[in-house]
């Protein structure tokens, strides 16, 4: 072959060689970005929930997939439940009287410092059917579905908040009564002292000890402020928990006598809330100790006094606007 030749042949395939190069790593890159697109596609959140149903883990149980995103990777398996609806009311009976058996940083035999996510579910199933969902913020919530309590007028609130792969919080709640009034009625609460037993103001004291705070808020209710709601909140910042009661006081002249242990009132217990303790306090301007002149041990001693199970305090309208002169 001619030495022209030669050199004609070189060249030649000195340009195919990297335009073959260049087809190979096309193809390789179209096959990766169309696996990168059908992993990506948006799952609307009502398929992802839906979903959790039909994908079947063992005969007792339902595997929790996960989203695309990659900020709240959770994989739990949620338990079938299949109780009937006399039965999850009988069990959400049974936590209202136990709180599952709880002592020091836990709620409805939930202990988020010491079990694992799956651990957490799976107490969460002793009480109820289970729903799923998340938040833009990587968090998954796992909440029990109760039957309404038709006999007693309430419904239960009870979720499990997960992140990262930790039990991020636990919250309950008995927020309202079914026919959406805001207190459950004196005379409810009192009838149920010993099936709502766990739940009562001196056990929950008893159960969870001495608190580090107490504070209210107040403020007037009717045209004439005939009435005095207050939110009274207890806080433990050792166990990072705290409860909350709402409640409506009653007025006698001057005189405001706060019974929160039988006044109409709501109740929410949460280990671990959004917002820091010390931010909350903010929203309690009246401290027990300004308002009454004693000590936080006084406190947990008023409401947990076997002789009086119902403390009350009795307080006077010119105290609250000197310890709040915002009240209204």
């Amino acid at each position: 072959m001619r030495y022209q030749d030669k050199k004609y042949w070189y060249f030649l395939l000195l340009w195919i060689f990297p335009v073959c190069l260049l087809v190979v790593g096309c193809a390789v890159d179209n096959s990766g970005s169309v696996a990168s697109t059908t992993e990506t596609n948006h799952i609307p959140l009502e398929t992802v929930v839906s979903s959790i149903i039909a994908v079947t883990a063992s005969p007792t149980t339902s595997l929790l997939p996960t989203t695309p995103s990659a900020l709240s990777p959770v994989p739990i398996v949620l338990p079938v439940t299949t109780m009937l609806p006399q039965e999850a009311e009988d069990a959400l009976q049974d936590l209202l009287k136990t709180n599952g058996n709880c002592t020091g940083k836990c709620l409805a035999g939930i202990y988020p410092d010491e079990m694992t996510m799956q651990e957490g579910v799976d107490q969460m199933a002793q009480w109820s059917m289970l729903s799923v969902d998340e938040d833009n913020d990587g968090r998954t919530f796992v909440h029990v579905v109760p039957p309404a309590l038709s006999d007693k007028q309430i419904r239960i609130n009870l979720v499990l908040i997960l992140r990262q792969q930790i039990i991020d919080g636990v919250s309950f709640y008995i927020p309202r009564r079914i026919d959406g009034a805001e207190f459950v009625d004196a005379d409810v609460w009192l009838a149920n002292r010993e099936t709502w037993e766990a739940f009562q103001l001196d056990n929950l004291l008893k159960a969870y000890g001495t608190p580090s705070f107490v504070g209210f808020f107040m403020e007037t209710r009717g045209t004439e402020g005939e009435s005095i709601a207050y939110t009274l909140d207890i806080q433990y910042e050792q166990m990072n928990l705290k409860i909350g009661i709402g409640g409506l006081a009653h007025r006698n002249g001057q005189d405001v006598i706060i019974c929160p242990s039988k006044d109409p009132h709501s109740l929410g217990i949460d280990i671990n809330p959004e917002r820091p303790l010390r931010e909350i306090q903010q929203f309690s301007p009246i401290t027990w100790q300004a308002l009454t002149g004693s000590d936080l041990q006084t406190f947990h001693h008023t409401f947990t006094n076997e002789s009086s199970s119902d403390g009350c305090v009795v307080i006077t309208l010119s105290k609250i606007i000197e310890l709040d002169p915002y009240f209204r």
